[in-house]
């Protein structure tokens, strides 16, 4: 046996094909490196006769060498066992082990010191060598070798077979720089092909970069590398709105005609039988032609003004450069306005030489692309409407009068006056000329004015100044202000006098006279110039100095005749006042009576108070507040309730209350009730012998819990309840029933009952009578439910 280029053949029958064809030429020639478990003998008869000839192999000896894989060699089950990840027959790569008992895998790398690489000469590339013999030792297979001459280290090198799944080399497909890797395929197989992942080196776009005009065309080509299988591409585009596809299976994309939509980003997806690879991104700009959908306005303007010439424009590819140029009739051409690079010319101040047209050049792509033209605007220069006498604003009371005058002169032609009023609801024209007269002035004639001053040229007015004009009533004074007051010791008071009308500002003086009217004049006080007057802290001095009279002077603001008014005097009392207080705040005892009882009376007696003082009497109906709290009573400080009712039955308290707090009296208990009174008597009975009977008493009435004491024949039986039942009656219970009802302070009897045997009861004879006798002696008892009523 020998191994050509790493590959084991049976002698003089090795075929060894490289890239589809038979390797005669290089890069594929090698040398061939024997090594075997024969003898040399064996070798040199069933060597393989290497052709010599021109063209063929090149002339060399063949490295011999031995294997401590001998016993594989031998093996009858050499290509048995099998890949888990590429399911290759195992192939024994013969390369000295060592001596360690480590055998090398199903398919695998070569390595380099166990052959004769540096004579086999690699093709540029990563390529795939396959080598077949009708007697391999591999019955049924091929060897391949997967070759890396690219000159630097790949990963993510695949096989395809038969154009299968793609299956990656062991370690991440890495193949190092000259680096062999080998397996096997079936003999049948009939296209061995390698490769790594497909790559989209670039994309080329035409025009480049690709901003082009509605209508214009573009394309865009992929520029792809390595691969592995027939590729499949797919072109997107995102406008904005997401990304979708646009393109067919080709690395071209075409736009014969663009249109706005065709504007965006693009991008490829190029798919080969190991994975997808995206591109990077194109941009792709479609504009329409410029056009200009606003051109310069032509103006009337004074001398001093200012006024803007605006060009917009749409469309257009990239930025936009501005040229303006200006007209002035006499020296034509137009001159270039040179460092306005901008969509608005500002012509400020105007000047009588900027009169004449002016328009703009407008050129996109930054100034290298198409261009277009704007329509002249003209300017024309007026000299300007000087007003040398402004209006003056008036202050006047109603009735009385004012004229407003303003003087112009300059503009073009006649000059017009219009005045206007703005009452504070929006701007009316009230006159025209150079005055404008306010006679018998009312309110309404109040609020600010000016006047437009034109000429022949209506666009430009000339405004005024705005003055105000105020109107209003001569002023007056509430005459309840200010208002009397009693201070108590240590509090605050605020004086306040109530002005209406005049004209502002309003001024004030406060007096202070501690006489009042016939004594000495009012003092001024210094520093109280307001409409309120502040009094704090009146606790150092009760009566001097805090306590008298109090007025004050009241001025407008009219500039010829103010109004001055003096106020009425506000006596402010000093005082020292005692906080309501209840010394006692019991109301009285809690009473229990009877309806024929004396009157129910509650009292309580408070000390101090501001102002007047207020009493609320309340009655809770239901002593557990079950019910709503009745307001009753006289607004005084005794409630009496002359004839007491079981209706007035309640908790009873009194809220007294002043200017400043309101205090809560203690409680007191009213319970009211009707003397006790049977309504329902115990009967009269007559019962058969061994049945059962209920007495039962109802009583009206009472105060407190009623207790009840029955008795039989005149002695306690022990029972306190409204009922007496006596049960399995024999002839000892007959006999006379009565009850004794009391309540906390009195008591009733009732009516006697008699219980007797009912005689139509027959007895079985005197015997059985004695013997039911005797055990009603031993055994009877009453039976006593209780039952209140």
């Amino acid at each position: 046996m020998v191994k050509l280029q790493g590959s084991v053949v049976l002698a003089n029958t090795a075929t060894f094909t490289a890239n589809g064809g038979a390797s005669v030429a290089t890069p594929h020639n090698g040398m061939v490196t024997l090594i075997s478990n024969m003898n040399a003998a064996a070798i040199a008869a069933r060597g393989p006769v290497l052709n010599t000839a021109p063209g063929a192999w090149p002339a060399a000896t063949p490295v011999s060498g031995s294997t401590t894989n001998a016993a594989l060699l031998q093996g009858g089950n050499a290509y048995v066992n099998t890949d888990a990840s590429s399911n290759f027959p195992f192939i024994g790569q013969l390369q000295d082990q060592g001596g360690s008992a480590a055998l090398p895998g199903t398919s695998g790398y070569l390595n380099p010191a166990a052959w004769n690489v540096g004579a086999f000469t690699l093709a540029a590339s990563l390529d795939v060598d396959r080598l077949t013999d009708p007697v391999d030792v591999y019955a049924g297979y091929d060897q391949i070798l997967v070759a890396n001459g690219t000159g630097g280290a790949l990963t993510g090198v695949h096989l395809l077979i038969d154009g299968g799944t793609a299956v990656e080399l062991p370690n991440g497909g890495a193949l190092a720089a000259g680096q062999l890797w080998t397996a096997t395929v079936p003999d049948t197989t009939t296209t061995v092909a390698v490769g790594t992942q497909i790559e989209v080196t670039s994309i080329t776009a035409s025009p480049d970069p690709v901003e082009i005009y509605v209508t214009d065309s573009f394309s865009l080509t992929a520029i792809t590398a390595e691969g592995l299988g027939t590729p499949s591409y797919v072109w997107y585009q995102d406008a904005g709105s997401g990304p979708g596809t646009v393109g067919g299976n080709s690395v071209n994309y075409i736009v014969g005609s663009a249109t706005a939509l065709d504007s965006g980003t693009y991008w490829i997806e190029a798919t080969d039988a190991i994975g997808t690879t995206t591109s990077s991104t194109v941009a792709v700009t479609v504009a329409n032609h410029m056009s200009i959908s606003q051109h310069p306005v032509s103006a009337d303007r004074y001398e001093g003004s200012t006024h803007d010439f605006t060009v917009t424009v749409v469309g257009g590819l990239g930025g936009l450069s501005y040229e303006w140029f200006f007209d002035d009739g006499v020296n034509p051409p137009a001159s270039l306005l040179s460092g306005i690079d901008e969509d608005t010319l500002t012509v400020s101040p105007v000047a009588e030489a900027d009169e004449g047209d002016y328009y703009c050049e407008i050129t996109d792509q930054g100034g290298a692309g198409e261009m277009v033209t704007s329509n002249d605007g003209t300017l024309t220069v007026w000299p300007p409407i000087v007003i040398s006498t402004q209006p003056v604003g008036a202050q006047m009371y109603v009735t009385e009068s004012h004229t407003l005058t303003i003087a112009a002169s300059g503009g073009q032609g006649t000059l017009t006056y219009e005045w206007f009023l703005d009452d504070g609801t929006g701007a009316v024209s009230v006159g025209t000329g150079t005055s404008h007269a306010l006679t018998n002035a009312q309110v309404a004639d109040a609020g600010d004015y000016w006047c437009e001053v034109g000429d022949a040229t209506p666009a430009l007015p000339q405004s005024s100044d705005v003055v105000a004009v105020e109107v209003a009533p001569a002023p007056t004074l509430d005459p309840a202000t200010p208002v009397d007051a009693d201070v108590q010791v240590s509090d605050d008071y605020t004086l306040t006098v109530t002005v209406y009308d005049g004209i502002g500002p309003i001024s004030y003086q406060w007096y202070y006279d501690a006489d009042g009217p016939g004594g000495a004049a009012p003092a001024m006080m210094g520093g109280e110039t307001n409409a309120t007057l502040e009094l704090t802290s009146v606790v150092e001095v009760v009566s001097e100095g805090n306590e008298g009279h109090y007025s004050v002077e009241v001025t407008d603001s009219h500039p010829t005749t103010p109004t001055t008014l003096t106020s009425r005097q506000a006596f402010i009392d000093v005082k020292v006042i005692v906080p309501l207080s209840l010394p006692d705040k019991n109301i009285g005892p809690d009473r229990r009576m009877y309806t024929d009882q004396e009157a129910a009376d509650f009292a309580i007696y408070p000390t101090g108070g501001e102002g007047e003082v207020h009493f609320q009497w309340k009655q809770d109906e239901d002593i557990s507040g079950a019910k709503a709290i009745l307001d009753v009573g006289p607004d005084a400080n005794e409630y009496i309730i002359d004839h007491p009712a079981p209706a007035d039955t309640g908790v009873y308290w009194v809220e007294v209350s002043d200017s400043v707090v309101t205090l809560l009296s203690n409680t007191a208990l009213l319970e009211v009730a009707d003397h006790m009174s049977i309504t329902e008597q115990p009967g009269n009975a007559s019962k058969p012998l061994g049945s059962s009977h209920t007495f039962t008493v109802t009583v009206a009435g009472g105060l407190g819990d009623l207790s009840y004491g029955w008795t039989f024949n005149g002695s306690p039986i022990g029972l306190d309840d409204a009922s007496l039942t006596v049960s399995g009656i024999a002839a000892e219970d007959t006999g006379v029933y009565q009850v004794h009802v009391s309540d906390d302070f009195e008591s009733v009897d009732s009516d006697e009952a008699t219980l007797t045997i009912d005689a139509g009861v027959p007895l079985a004879g005197l015997a059985g009578l004695g013997l039911l006798l005797g055990g009603c002696a031993l055994g009877g008892a009453h039976v006593l439910r209780r039952r209140r009523r």
